[in-house]
């Protein structure tokens, strides 16, 4: 239940990319392909962690993409995207800094319940019951 709630920050951070893709499509073709790229993969992880039980791979893959776009973002727009001869600083946008803000939320709260999840094993008891029920659901 817990990643169906981070599943919709998910969402904002892909809907995110999609305004900031729209906005940059005609002065940086490029980068808006790239954050068209960046918003099918957060559609993914939106889908992985609407299921019931999430796979570890997918958190691993959004805390990683979570951590890795501002980051990114960063580096863009301190030192520059690299151009033909020279590095180009990109523009500091509102779209940029909220869905920036949004991706490092999602890292912390990503980062916290994996800590919690992981602080907190199911018991034996726990995953019997478990795999009991879903035998007579199943069944």
């Amino acid at each position: 239940m817990r990643y169906r709630s981070i599943a919709w920050l998910v969402l904002a951070a892909e809907l995110g990319h999609l305004t900031a893709a729209w906005t940059e499509a005609r002065a940086w073709p490029l980068i808006s392909g790239f954050h068209i790229l960046v918003a099918c993969a957060l559609g993914f992880v939106f889908a992985g962690l609407r299921k019931p039980e999430p796979r570890r791979r997918t958190i691993r893959f959004a805390t990683v993409l979570a951590i890795a776009l501002p980051v990114l973002y960063l580096l863009t727009r301190v030192f520059g995207l690299p151009t033909i001869l020279s590095l180009t600083r990109l523009d500091v946008e509102p779209v940029g800094v909220v869905v920036t803000a949004l991706e490092v939320g999602l890292a912390v709260v990503l980062l916290r319940s994996r800590r919690t999840v992981a602080a907190h094993p199911p018991s034996t008891a726990e995953a019997t019951v478990a795999s009991v029920d879903t035998v007579r659901v199943s069944g």
